[in-house]
């Protein structure tokens, strides 16, 4: 259990570095392909994000006072890791359409906008998905502690 505890830490770090400079990062390189200074300035749009993923590390950290529910721990360990998976496809995709390497095949530029939006859509809702599920973590674990013999009665 502890391992899985240390293996969400170290997710949830490198997590908020990548947040931290992803921004950064596309910013420069829009700046360096020649791109536009609005598209510079949207890089920046991501960094309320960083501040979600730290509200659900701070939440996190607390609902370690609490005896831990393996479950949730297993679904936010996968979830922290689509997390990370999602910042790939946006850095990736942009390089290839601002880069010096163009895409000719329509198709091809059809899945990697595809999976440039999937990964979009990802990187703004999973930190709020992160968040609820940290939040869940510590009530379920609150509400057990608080009143164990609820936690072993039957409902029906």
């Amino acid at each position: 259990m502890k391992g899985l505890i240390t293996q969400i830490e170290q997710k949830f770090a490198i997590l908020l570095t990548i947040g931290v400079f992803f921004p950064v990062l596309m910013a420069t390189f829009y700046s360096v392909s020649g791109g536009t200074k609005q598209d510079q300035q949207n890089a920046f749009v991501f960094f309320p994000i960083v501040g979600i993923y730290i509200l659900a590390y701070v939440v996190f950290e607390l609902s370690k006072l609490l005896p831990p529910i393996k479950l949730t721990l297993h679904i936010l360990d996968w979830t922290l890791l689509a997390g990370i998976a999602c910042f790939a496809l946006p850095t990736l995709f942009t390089i290839t359409a601002y880069g010096p390497i163009n895409i000719p095949n329509h198709l091809s530029y059809l899945i990697d906008m595809g999976a440039y939006i999937a990964s979009l859509a990802g990187i703004t809702e999973l930190p709020l998905f992160i968040l609820f599920l940290t939040l869940t973590i510590l009530i379920a674990e609150g509400l057990a502690a608080a009143f164990p013999t609820l936690a072993h009665k039957k409902v029906c």
